[in-house]
């Protein structure tokens, strides 16, 4: 079953800017988005159901044909390709994603070293 509220939030990110957190491990993962910045402790609860894993954290916008997904450091190269099967699976939608590295913040170095401790 399709998991509305994050396909509503996708959609949403064709006209506005929308932060998320995607948590990786292996070939699966778990996506996160929301107009406000994601809580660290729905980042660590997500983390723990997959056992650990990565954390890309920034923001995203644009149509679901080409939605950019920007973060502050260069992802893993499968990345893009997790991504859209997670889409796929979790909210039911063909979403093809495209991580761009930007400049970050302290703000944002600060939450992913929450993350790692």
């Amino acid at each position: 079953m399709a998991d509305e509220d994050l396909a509503k939030a996708l959609k949403m990110a064709h006209g506005r800017t929308m932060n998320f957190a995607f948590v990786r491990k292996g070939g699966t993962g778990q996506l996160l988005v929301d107009l406000r910045k994601i809580p660290v402790r729905d980042i660590k609860v997500a983390r723990q159901e997959l056992g650990g894993g990565i954390v890309l954290m920034g923001t995203c916008t644009g149509p679901l044909n080409g939605m950019v997904f920007e973060v502050t450091k260069e992802p893993p190269s499968s990345s893009s390709s997790i991504l859209r099967k997670v889409i796929k699976e979790e909210a039911g939608l063909n979403v093809l994603p495209e991580f761009r590295v930007v400049e970050g913040d302290a703000e944002d170095e600060l939450q992913e070293v929450e993350l790692q401790e």
